[in-house]
């Protein structure tokens, strides 16, 4: 009997191990977005060989970057070795606060539109600098 639950206990723990998972690409670089407007913005950032448009399904951006502050993008070379860019829209605090979010999708009411393939990122030193226009 004690040899059965041992068993059983041996089968159990190797069927919980589960799979094992896929390594995480390596991170190649970190992008960094600096908010030096006069005001605190919502970042909504997406891999995609599509330009960006915020569709019905879009959520809500929850990023928050207060003004003078620094926002971290960690990259991997994998989704830009198939076209894929990387889209960032900014939208200012009161961008949000005043319209509904119903309202911005269905107007694209971002304040910026940026999209950088990895050689853009390259040659802006994987740095970009959000001054409000």
């Amino acid at each position: 009997m004690k040899t059965l639950k041992i068993s059983i206990l041996f089968v159990l723990a190797f069927l919980l191990q589960g799979c094992p998972s896929e390594p995480e690409p390596p991170i190649v670089n970190q992008f960094d977005l600096t908010n030096s407007s006069s005001e605190d913005i919502y970042i909504y950032s997406r891999n995609s060989s599509d330009v960006i448009e915020l569709s019905p399904g879009s959520e809500q951006p929850s990023i928050v970057t207060p003004k003078g502050e620094k926002w971290s993008f960690p990259l991997t070379e994998h989704p830009f070795n198939q076209g894929s860019k990387l889209w960032i829209l900014i939208f200012k605090k009161s961008t949000i606060e005043n319209n509904t979010w119903q309202q911005i999708r269905d107007n694209n009411l971002y304040d910026k539109r940026y999209g950088f393939n990895l050689e853009e990122m390259r040659a802006v030193n994987y740095q970009v600098v959000y001054d409000g226009n």
